[in-house]
């Protein structure tokens, strides 16, 4: 995506910033949260044609399977992603003093410099990261809400493992002015629409309908 942005041709640093972090952040998000309603869901295309419609694990509503399957993934995935993001800036850190002690003689000034300079600090990469773990949380909070707890953790250990990277690894990232948060922020009146939206979804789904809404399981009352 990063690659993607230099070809658009933005007239300043912080307009390209803009357009990483937000291509970033749809990217996160679909493959998060939307991929997995698409795989296993069972939409309707058309009358009685439904997507997915040969798939038996596939849900056309928020019941009590769709929980144990896709429910269990989506929070499985930000549990992920508490600890993920951050292993290969960790692993680095780590690494990187024991390279420099070993790295040998006979280095030419260019390969001596490689040893000591850190990579920068991707100011659009964590801000599409923290985009994703809003939204995802927003979306899928109402019916799972054990998100927040989890969101909530994931928040905390990315604000202090960004400051302690950033002023003790990372070189300094480019500069940019405030307006790409302003920009991530434009995005949050939408993803609270999503959020109600599938609110009200999930707290239509009567449980007494049983898996697919059997005339044989449904309350006679």
């Amino acid at each position: 995506i990063k690659w993607i942005g230099n070809f658009q041709r933005n007239k300043t640093t912080t307009q390209r910033s803009i357009s990483v972090a937000k291509n970033t952040f749809f990217a996160l998000y679909f493959n998060t949260a939307l991929l997995l309603l698409f795989v296993n869901g069972k939409i309707r295309i058309f009358a009685n044609i439904h997507l997915n419609q040969d798939n038996s694990i596939a849900r056309s509503d928020y019941d009590e399977l769709w929980y144990a399957t896709v429910g269990v993934a989506i929070t499985s995935i930000m549990c992920y992603n508490i600890i993920i993001p951050h292993l290969k800036p960790l692993l680095t850190f780590a690494i990187l003093p024991i390279k420099r002690a070993f790295h040998g003689d006979g280095l030419t000034q260019y390969e001596l410099d490689s040893f000591y300079l850190t990579e920068k600090f991707e100011m659009e990469q964590k801000c599409a990261q923290f985009m994703q773990t809003i939204a995802v949380t927003l979306t899928f909070s109402a019916g799972i809400p054990i998100l927040f707890p989890i969101a909530f953790i994931s928040l905390i250990l990315m604000f202090w493992s960004d400051k302690i990277f950033l002023l003790r690894y990372h070189t300094r990232p480019t500069v940019v002015q405030g307006e790409l948060g302003k920009k991530l922020l434009e995005l949050v009146p939408y993803i609270v629409m999503v959020h109600l939206a599938n609110a009200f979804w999930m707290y239509a789904y009567r449980p007494s309908q049983g898996y697919d809404g059997e005339e044989s399981n449904q309350n006679p009352d």
